[in-house]
């Protein structure tokens, strides 16, 4: 029987076949594209203290070895556009997901209508496009690093949403400016580090991007809301107990550490500028919400690369931070609902960072070769980017990372 995500794609395909007697003017060569694009990789991690992840929805990692399930992935779009206003792109990926497996994943589903150049309407299944390169992060060839950074983009929760967005266009002052708004659903499985899924399908998603670009400079603004629906479920019990105690304490926590219902916010800000050979990029993030095991979160990445031939070095700074989270039951102490509700609060948390080094080699038409090599310093045990850390473990990591990009 045929998933939903089959059935999305063979309605907008039905709908886009409907519609070809009305390509008046278009090349029927033109109509339809087909291509793709992966990565080969291989990441080894020096530590077996704790196992390294490319972001939150791999539920397991690397340790003390090499892995090729950190970066490798395979994907492929296929657009048609029946008439130059309409157009429809499916994008499927198969990369080691949430399920711990490499089932492809629909990722991009939607028509698109453009009745001019500055407006663009999409429906559909969507990227979550929130950050710079964030729509993109699947294709290694778009970016220099072998991953993007971890500590930034990481912790990006969401893959694609189910819904609409709008795009408008203007030259203004000598720069392109456009203004993205977008709404949805999210459909989402999150695995956690005690191995327990966060099911988030359900949760109601929108928000704001402005981009701006000019000669050498590109800027992005961006912000996004994401509404939760449904509970963790390893909290589900922790919530009962509390609630029964019967005490206002008891039942402010219970409120306050529950997931449902609350909102996760994203404000961030990134800044790219190239220039001959040179290129670099700023990225900066701030995440907020009433969910108390979901402290605010500030993340940033700094990268500056030079281009001599086919060959491009870069250097990287990144950090992620997020302030302890306090909450009590009100009983008497030691008791064992406050220390599961201190480890609660203390898995969420992230606090590394990362000096990456690499470089990327353009050897032949759409493929590329790159090597990095990432030294990161996890502190005060908030291993929120990390899976299966040990109690032993330092917080230090080496992790080498080689890998093979290429488009068709």
């Amino acid at each position: 029987m045929p998933n939903r995500y089959s059935l999305i794609a063979l309605c907008l395909w039905s709908l886009l076949g409907s519609s070809a007697a009305l390509a008046d003017g278009l090349d029927p060569e033109s109509r339809f594209s087909l291509g793709g694009f992966g990565t080969v990789g291989l990441a080894h991690n020096s530590t077996a203290g704790a196992e390294f992840i490319r972001d939150i929805l791999q539920p397991r990692g690397v340790a003390h070895g090499w892995s090729s399930d950190v970066d490798s992935r395979l994907g492929l779009q296929a657009s048609f556009r029946p008439t130059p206003e309409l157009e429809g792109t499916v994008q499927a990926v198969s990369f080691y997901n949430n399920a711990g497996s490499y089932r492809p994943e629909l990722v991009w589903a939607f028509v698109g209508y453009s009745p001019d150049p500055e407006l663009n309407a999409r429906a559909g299944r969507l990227g979550w496009d929130v950050y710079m390169l964030s729509d993109s992060r699947n294709v290694g060839y778009s970016y220099l690093w072998v991953r993007p950074p971890v500590d930034y983009f990481g912790p990006l929760q969401v893959a694609h949403i189910d819904g609409m967005d709008a795009t408008f266009r203007r030259q203004l002052g000598g720069a392109l400016v456009s203004a993205k708004l977008y709404a949805g659903r999210v459909q989402q499985t999150i695995p956690t580090p005690d191995g327990a899924d966060f099911d988030i399908s359900g949760s109601r998603a929108g928000g704001a991007i402005v981009d701006v670009r000019k000669g050498d400079w590109f800027l992005r603004l961006g912000y996004s809301d994401v509404k939760l629906a449904g509970e963790y479920s390893t909290l589900i019990p922790l919530l009962s107990v509390l609630r029964g105690i019967g005490t206002a304490q008891s039942a402010a926590l219970a409120r306050d550490l529950a997931f449902d219902g609350k909102s996760a916010r994203s404000v961030s800000a990134g800044i790219a500028w190239e220039h001959e050979s040179w290129q670099s990029q700023l990225g900066y993030n701030r995440t907020t919400s009433d969910a108390l095991a979901l402290s605010r979160t500030d993340s940033a990445y700094f990268m500056l690369a030079r281009r001599v031939g086919g060959w491009t070095g870069f250097v990287t700074l990144a950090a992620t931070r997020s302030p302890a989270s306090q909450g009590a039951t009100g009983l008497p102490t030691p008791n064992p609902l406050d220390d599961v509700v201190r480890a609660i609060l203390a898995g969420s948390r992230s606090d590394q960072r990362t000096l990456s080094i690499g470089t990327r080699y353009d050897f032949m038409r759409n493929v590329d070769l790159k090597v990095q090599l990432d030294q990161v310093r996890v502190h005060d045990d908030a291993t929120f980017l990390w899976r299966n850390p040990r109690a032993d473990w330092d917080g230090r990591a080496t992790v080498l990372s080689i890998a093979l990009d290429f488009v068709f």
